[in-house]
């Protein structure tokens, strides 16, 4: 297979991950992440996303190289937390608008939680990934796949946040309470699966 083929390979491997039902857990953590910001904080999203993403590759780097290894148990229940804490972060802080537009540290906080609980849910595909590793081109289908992830993930954003910004200028619903029903959900959701990996304890 030639290089060409391996990462196009690869980039469907990473972007097929994430749009499956099976990562419902996953693309539920990126809406949660971004929904304390508008449309026009698109380059704050995309840095979000992108340190998210960062962390996630870096977890898959390290179990493909077998630098690292886990429970299959500490994954699935790591995972939810993550989510949990996220929508009750994200339920608390301001949003984007009521914020100054300098520097602002929590905003920098918030890029390197994401970057590690990315670090987290790789750990989540790592075992499909090891599945899927080929013996050539290693990194590139390290770095196609995880462009793949990248690529998922932005649609969705795209597509929630385009929601999200129609249903705030053309319904009227308020920011804060939109963001308030999708951290609850969040945290409901997330409630669920940690009693149903816990139950197979």
């Amino acid at each position: 297979m030639g290089g060409g083929s391996v990462f196009s390979t690869y980039f469907k491997f990473g972007m097929d991950h994430i749009l499956e039902f099976g990562a419902m857990d996953h693309i539920l953590f990126v809406i949660t992440l971004c929904v304390s910001f508008r449309i026009n904080d698109y380059k704050k999203i995309l840095t979000l996303v992108t340190a998210f993403t960062i962390g996630h590759s870096v977890t898959l780097a390290l179990s493909s190289f077998k630098i690292i290894s886990y429970p299959v148990i500490i994954t699935e229940t790591a995972i939810p937390f993550t989510i949990i804490i996220t929508a009750v972060l994200n339920s608390i802080r301001k949003t984007e608008e009521n914020r100054v537009k300098t520097f602002d540290r929590t905003l920098w906080m918030n890029y390197a939680l994401a970057c590690v609980f990315g670090m987290v849910h790789g750990m989540g595909f790592a075992s499909s990934f090891r599945f899927l590793l080929g013996t050539d081109h290693i990194l590139m289908q390290l770095f196609a796949f995880s462009l793949g992830i990248e690529a998922a993930q932005l649609i969705i954003v795209a597509v929630f946040m385009l929601c999200y910004f129609g249903m705030i200028k053309y319904i009227k619903i308020p920011q804060k309470e939109f963001k308030i029903f999708i951290c609850g959900a969040a945290f409901g959701v997330s409630v669920l699966l940690l009693f149903k990996v816990w139950e197979l304890i």
